[in-house]
């Protein structure tokens, strides 16, 4: 689940507010507590700058897309069609071979 632009800014600002408390003397634990916040800071960003997902399918979210398809996944509804077009072949009923 996507972080939504307000967890962006409250972390972006609370690196900010850690970098201003940084002094010549600062211990080396601040400065990993401001690595580990922007990590977290760029990961909110990550989130935010992801591409969406093209389809409802779990299996291809980013496939192409068939606008007919319940779930507009163009391989899934392939993959349904075939299964169709074989189920009604299987169900056709098979003559008799033609004698010689």
């Amino acid at each position: 689940m996507a972080p939504d632009t307000n967890a962006l800014v409250r972390s972006t600002k609370n690196l900010m507010e850690m970098v201003d408390l940084l002094g010549n003397t600062s211990p080396p634990e601040a400065y990993d507590a401001i690595a580990e916040q922007l990590a977290n800071t760029r990961r909110l960003l990550g989130q935010l700058t992801a591409p969406v997902p093209t389809t409802l399918c779990n299996e291809h979210p980013y496939g192409p897309v068939d606008e007919d398809a319940r779930d507009k996944c163009l391989f899934c509804e392939n993959r349904r069609r075939r299964g169709r077009a074989r189920d009604a072949a299987d169900a056709r009923p098979r003559s008799a071979p033609c004698p010689r």
